[in-house]
């Protein structure tokens, strides 16, 4: 028999944590912190370069309705959630329906 089968055998042998190593904490908070920004970097970056899709224009439409009309359109559509619209419609009261502002509503939320 060799020698290493002999420890082995005799459990003399224990792992060493040598070869293992684990980053610091705060070492993987800040790389975790890097990557969330530059995500929200990226996301952000052309948010409002291409115009509307079919289905944020109808959003748009019928949040920017009067009131009569966007509960009519609430109570027709049975498709989309109606807290989305209403929150949309007071988002676009206080910010304005500006391609990027209406997109940073999705992004945001």
């Amino acid at each position: 028999m060799s020698s290493n089968q002999e420890l082995l055998d005799a459990g003399n042998v224990g792992v060493s944590d040598r070869g293992t190593s684990r980053f610091h904490p705060a070492i993987s908070l800040v790389a975790l912190v890097t990557v969330l920004l530059i995500y929200i970097a990226l996301r952000l970056r052309h948010l409002g370069t291409y115009s509307l899709w079919c289905d944020e224009a109808f959003s748009v439409f019928v949040a920017k309705s009067s009131w009569h009309d966007f509960f009519r359109q609430l109570l027709i559509d049975r498709v989309h959630p109606p807290l989305y619209y209403l929150l949309l419609k007071l988002w676009i009261s206080v910010l304005g329906a500006s391609v990027a502002g209406l997109r940073l509503f999705s992004v945001l939320f």
